[in-house]
């Protein structure tokens, strides 16, 4: 039990590491990831049946013959998509160790935070258990058992008091914050109204946590440190497309944004001053996320959903870390470009797959899907 909290716990002063035999085992991981060959092949298929016998043929061959002796077509898909990623990331876990280890979890620890808004989201809003469960990454230190047990909850202060039982201690003026939430709007209309500045609250402890455990000067807290910069841009960029494309009291949200990216505050500034998220998009060009500027701008005017504009910077922030792969040996950059790219396959996919449930052209489901 112990383990599922120590992302917070861990003494990163550890230093002994493991590079040689853990980037032994995942250069044998990598090497079965899915190709862009296969994607090409998986495009081309138009019923789950078609798909299953694809995956019987892959490396998910193993798990999903396990889920097809309870289950069948895409929940039997679904389920095997979730267990692998899971028992993926606990392996990787279990294989660090000292410092490695450290930097591992901190990085998986993105998804635990990620669920746990996710669930205090969803029972905010009265949204079924199944659908909670489903919006949940099981890529996280947190495992499907514990999410359900979370999910079980009767109050958001149950799912807060039943966190800290497993190490994860929020801050306790996010515990009041949101109980105080909580009861000061019961009503959905309201909810989705305020329900940003309590995620804000959450992902800004979070970072600065993140910020505060990286302040060390050895290579792997550096790689590290261009991740999680890189995903401060991206929370930050976000918020932005967000507060624009609602037309928001642009001015007095700037407070929301993360200090700890590269992208300047000026600049974040000049991005709430647009009118139009187009506007948004030409400021990019300033950014790392330059690379996707003309197509989010042209994907924002013809479907009009920061979903998938959310998609494409995700995808820059995967392509930095595929790179990552490729950098020094005996480093954290392995673990990093693997974790990224292991994620990365399975929301490909997931799209995949809920593309051919529901008959969307290839070309449609392709547009969702980021190569490496």
């Amino acid at each position: 039990m112990a383990r599922r909290g120590e992302f917070v716990t861990l003494d990163k002063s550890i230093s002994t590491d493991n590079f040689d035999y853990l980037n032994a085992r995942l250069r044998v991981m990598h090497g079965k990831l899915l190709s862009n060959e296969h994607y090409k092949q998986l495009l081309s298929l138009k019923e789950v049946e078609t798909l299953v016998d694809f995956l019987l043929n892959s490396p998910y061959a193993v798990d999903l013959s396990d889920t097809l002796v309870s289950s069948s077509g895409y929940p039997a898909i679904e389920i095997t998509l979730r267990e692998n990623l899971s028992q993926t990331m606990q392996k990787v876990l279990s294989m660090a160790e000292g410092r490695t280890r450290y930097w591992i979890g901190l990085l998986l620890s993105k998804w635990d935070i990620y669920n746990i808004k996710t669930i205090i989201r969803g029972k905010l809003t009265h949204q079924l258990p199944e659908d909670i469960f489903q919006s949940l990454v099981p890529m996280a230190t947190l495992k499907d058992v514990h999410l359900k047990m979370l999910i079980e909850q009767e109050e958001i202060k149950e799912v807060i008091s039943l966190l800290a039982t497993w190490g994860y201690n929020l801050d306790r003026k996010i515990k009041e914050a949101i109980i105080d939430f909580y009861n000061q709007y019961p009503e959905v209309s309201l909810i989705y109204k305020h329900l940003i500045e309590i995620e804000n609250l959450i992902d800004r402890w979070y970072f600065e946590y993140l910020v505060e455990s990286l302040k060390t000067e050895d290579e792997d807290s550096f790689f590290v440190q261009k991740m999680v910069a890189s995903e401060i841009d991206f929370f930050n960029l976000t918020i932005c497309l967000k507060l624009v494309s609602e037309g928001s009291n642009l001015k007095e949200k700037s407070s929301l944004f993360i200090k700890g990216g590269l992208i300047k505050e000026e600049l974040l500034g000049s991005m709430l001053g647009c009118q139009e998220v187009e506007g948004v998009f030409s400021l990019l060009e300033k950014t790392e996320f330059s690379s996707i500027a003309e197509e989010g701008s042209l994907l924002y005017g013809k479907m009009k959903k920061l979903s998938i504009i959310e998609r494409l910077l995700e995808g820059v922030i995967i392509k930095k870390a595929a790179r990552m792969y490729s950098k020094n040996p005996l480093s954290i950059s392995i673990a990093i470009g693997y974790l990224w790219e292991k994620y990365n396959e399975f929301v490909n996919l997931k799209s995949i797959t809920w593309g051919i449930k529901h008959q969307v052209p290839p070309e449609i489901i392709k547009g969702e899907l980021i190569f490496v």
